[in-house]
């Protein structure tokens, strides 16, 4: 067993040319993806779905980062992410169970960066050019809005920074996208991250108890960014068989 199959409990060609990254991997998900679970690794779990490799990562920075750099060597070529984010201001447009792409994130991954308030150095990531094109044009991306994101390195200090980030033009943050964009970069992959929003920095924070409608909003936002991810991997493997 070599340190990939250890690492995500397959082998390197059994990898599907689409991979669906996301932080968990719940029965619930599963099924909405149609896949089967197989195999669990030391760092991730995967299931299997008909048109791409569904690869459950953890959560933050360093998780999604790792699982991205495995993929390297794998007949892996598109990188579609399913997450989750906080909204920093409640507005038509940015409310719970909105749907949204990140066009460029900051990257404030480091925790001791965050403590510190050290911003004076970051760096911007990005998706790659012909996925985010396609989902501007697809219509089952729709409902979906680009925005500015930043990667942060500690949900208990979000809310102690909301100036900071909204005075940089931030209007989402996440724990993976910045590393998700970079890595995908470095290992010369595409990726996208479709992202739905699950809480509002400072007036309702990821540890406030849900409203029912709340609840159902962000299920259906979870549903929808899946079918929208399973239309796209339908769609890139039409587009290669051709």
């Amino acid at each position: 067993m070599n340190e990939f199959e250890a690492v995500f409990g397959v082998k390197e060609s059994r990898i599907k040319k689409i991979c669906v990254l996301t932080p968990y991997l719940t029965k619930g998900l599963i099924r909405n993806f149609d896949a089967t679970p197989s195999h669990k690794g030391r760092l991730c779990s995967i299931a299997s779905a008909p048109h791409f490799s569904l690869i459950c990562t953890g959560i933050g920075s360093r998780a999604i980062g790792d699982a991205v750099l495995y993929l390297e060597k794998t007949p892996c070529q598109y990188i579609l992410f399913l997450g989750s984010c906080g909204a920093f201001r409640k507005t038509a447009a940015l409310d719970i169970g909105s749907l949204v792409i990140p066009r460029e994130s900051f990257s404030f991954e480091s925790f001791s960066q965050v403590l510190l308030k050290d911003f004076s150095s970051y760096t911007m990531s990005y998706p790659d050019e012909e996925l985010l094109r396609l989902s501007q044009t697809k219509k089952y991306f729709r409902d979906f809005r680009t925005v500015t994101g930043a990667t942060f390195g500690s949900l208990k200090l979000e809310a102690e920074n909301i100036h900071f980030l909204t005075g940089i033009g931030v209007d989402i943050i996440d724990l993976e996208c910045s590393a998700l964009y970079h890595a995908a970069h470095f290992i010369q992959k595409k990726a996208a991250a479709f992202l739905y929003v699950t809480d509002i920095i400072g007036q309702k924070p990821f540890y406030s108890p849900l409203a029912k409608s709340e609840s159902q909003l962000i299920s259906l936002a979870e549903r929808t960014v899946i079918q929208g991810i399973r239309k796209l991997c339908s769609d890139l493997n039409n587009r290669e068989e051709k």
